[in-house]
């Protein structure tokens, strides 16, 4: 089951990072996704209510630092909501299986790898994200592409790169050395 728009509104800014993005299962996800205004009227509608529940999955080494986050996110929107939000330690490798396995039970925000991003849209997990431009107008376009399908974002993007770097041993090589080691693709 899909979740609606806010909670991807709500969760970017929680995150301060880009997660993946669910939308209202009624919603077609071959919508234009400039043409928000339909959205941004359901968001109003539904923060009426006050209350916003989500459901985080994180890797267990980073709960702490979400925790910090999401106090400052609470503080910082006091007053206009009730936030109920549950972490959940998760790894981020497993996500496929674990919202494939039960998509109506799934976390509301979850990280994945970004090899898993088009499992997740044929299974029906992920919407297109409804702000388009101003994603791609702040993530480098790498970032935009692990999080596309056919120049459709369908999640938010929150690294550039897979994060690899190189330990070597100073025994064998000096620092003038690795200052011309180079990624070969």
């Amino acid at each position: 089951m899909k979740k609606k728009p806010l909670v991807t509104v709500v969760s970017v800014s929680l995150l301060a990072v880009s997660l993946a993005g669910c939308g209202n299962k009624d919603v077609d996800t071959q919508i234009d996704t400039e043409d928000t205004s339909k959205i941004e009227v359901n968001e109003r509608e539904e923060l009426e209510t006050g209350h916003v529940s989500l459901r985080v999955w994180v890797e267990e080494a980073n709960i702490d630092n979400l925790q910090k986050m999401i106090d400052s996110f609470k503080q910082k929107y006091a007053g206009q909501a009730d936030f109920d939000i549950i972490i959940e330690a998760s790894g981020d490798a497993d996500t496929r299986n674990n919202v494939l396995s039960d998509i109506h039970n799934a976390a509301d925000v979850f990280s994945m790898p970004d090899d898993q991003l088009y499992s997740l849209i044929a299974g029906g997990a992920l919407s297109p994200v409804v702000n388009q431009t101003e994603i791609k107008n702040v993530n480098l376009p790498d970032a935009i592409d692990a999080a596309s399908y056919q120049g459709t974002i369908y999640a938010y993007p929150y690294t550039a790169d897979n994060g690899y770097f190189l330990y070597y041993d100073k025994e064998y090589f000096s620092d003038v050395d690795v200052q011309t080691f180079s990624v070969v693709q």
